[in-house]
């Protein structure tokens, strides 16, 4: 297997063990609606760009980087996952006439 190929099983291997492990149990009853699940991502991701900063800016670790990603990976195969299950649920005020 090359290098690359190798780099690959690793990190979904290591996203996938963090969607079992860790993602089902820190959000067991993960939304239904498109808005709320795509903002865990999102807040996921978040934490990703604060991690990427701090190794810019202030020396922290590559590793923080890669575990922030892989919570990124497993956040989003969730997201994925739960497409067959999502209902829109539009505001109300998304209806008023102005």
């Amino acid at each position: 297997m090359s290098d690359v190929k190798q780099r690959l099983e690793e990190m979904l291997e290591a996203i996938r063990d963090e969607l079992i492990k860790r993602a089902e149990k820190k959000f067991p009853e993960f939304p239904t609606d498109p808005i709320h699940a795509a903002a865990i991502v999102a807040e996921e991701l978040g934490e990703l760009m604060k991690a990427t900063l701090q190794i810019t800016y202030d020396d922290y670790a590559w590793e923080n980087a890669y575990d922030e990603a892989v919570e990124t990976g497993a956040m989003a195969l969730r997201f994925l996952t739960m497409l067959p299950y999502m209902v829109k649920r539009p505001s109300p005020q998304a209806r008023r006439t102005p």
